[in-house]
């Protein structure tokens, strides 16, 4: 029966090869795809918490972006700090991707602004 098998393999190899490429590709794929989305999920735990908070709100139509450009009144934050479970709100406003010249070199820079001693701050 083994020999039957082998056989088949040496005669049909070119199949086999194509078959064994194919389904690493599919996996490296799977596998890229994985990593993708978890650096995703990643950055945006990283950014919310980098600034001191554990979750944001963002104005409607900013489509889930966390740096949209989207704004809300500032009367919403007091609006939103009476939510329940919510113990402190802050306002944040994010410019991204502003291009200067560091250095002689081209820089991209993000710029933050927060009010003082509240979230956001530096310590």
């Amino acid at each position: 029966m083994w020999g039957i098998t082998f056989a088949d393999l040496r005669y049909r190899y070119r199949q086999f090869l194509i078959a064994v490429v194919g389904a690493g590709l599919v996996l490296a794929v799977g596998l890229l795809m994985s990593g993708l989305v978890g650096g995703f999920t990643a950055e945006t735990d990283w950014t919310v918490g980098g600034v001191g908070a554990q979750r944001w709100v963002l104005a409607a139509n900013s489509h889930g972006s966390i740096a949209a450009s989207e704004v809300f009144p500032q009367a919403d934050v007091a609006a939103i700090a009476r939510s329940p479970g919510v113990t402190r709100a802050a306002p944040l406003v994010i410019a991204l991707q502003q291009v200067a010249r560091i250095g002689g070199k081209t820089r991209n820079v993000e710029v933050f602004g927060v009010q003082v001693g509240n979230i956001g701050d530096p310590p």
